[in-house]
Parts: C-alpha cells; sequence; structure tokens
C-alpha cells in the first residue's frame, strides 16, 4: 500500500536515494529522456514560479491576479508579450505593459521625473 505519512515517506525516500543513488541516475535520467516534453513543461512552470517569487516577493497564484487583469498593455494596447509592472523601490503592482513599454519607461529611470525630462527634451527639440 505504501507510507502514508509524509514525514515517513520523505525519509524512505531519502533514505532509498542514498542507498540507491546510481540506480536512481539512471532511472531518473532515463525518465527525462523518454519523458521530455513533460519536464520541459515542468520546468518551465517551476522556473517561473521561482523567478516571480524571487523577483517580486510574490506568489504565482499573485502574480497571475495582477495579470489577469488586463489583457492588453495599458498604455499601447498591443497584447503581445505582456509584463508585470511594478515600482522597484516599493514593490507595488503598477499594472500590465507590454515589454516595449515596460523597457522604456525603466530607461527613463522608472519614474515621473525622467519621463517629464525626457518630454521636456523632446520638447526643445521639435522642429517647427
Amino acid at each position: 500500500m505504501g507510507i502514508k505519512d509524509p514525514t515517513k515517506r520523505r525519509e524512505y525516500a531519502r533514505q532509498y536515494y542514498q542507498d540507491n543513488k546510481e540506480k536512481a541516475k539512471i532511472n531518473s535520467k532515463n525518465y527525462r529522456e523518454n519523458n521530455k516534453e513533460k519536464v520541459k513543461a515542468c520546468r518551465k512552470v517551476t522556473s517561473k514560479k521561482y523567478r516571480v517569487e524571487k523577483t517580486y516577493g510574490i506568489s504565482i497564484e499573485e502574480y497571475n491576479e495582477c495579470m489577469a487583469t488586463s489583457d492588453v498593455c495599458e498604455k499601447c494596447g498591443t497584447a503581445e508579450k505582456l509584463c508585470y509592472d511594478h515600482d522597484h523601490t516599493t514593490g507595488f503592482f503598477r499594472g500590465v505593459l507590454c515589454s516595449s513599454c515596460n523597457a522604456a519607461i525603466g530607461l527613463l529611470g522608472d519614474n515621473i521625473k525622467g519621463v517629464e525630462e525626457a518630454l521636456e527634451y523632446l520638447k526643445n527639440k521639435e522642429s517647427t
């Protein structure tokens, strides 16, 4: 039937691995080779989960809720390459932007002052 207690099951698995390292490595390698698509999909999900938690300090569920607030860029309206826009100082979620708009705001200093300075520059250089 198997071990139902999760703590005992983990300890058994740990001990089994210690006693059968080579066999376990071969089995793991064979599984990865025979299930490449499954492994790739799993890695994609777990790496995104890790990246979201590390970068934004929120759970993948919170991230998905924020991203579900808009299906287009809130600045230009495109639906391609959408990003989680946040304040780098506070971590506060600002909205959903495409990667181009998100990068543009970031390159302008990620603040109103930078955007205003760029706007002033363009106004002064405008040809009449």
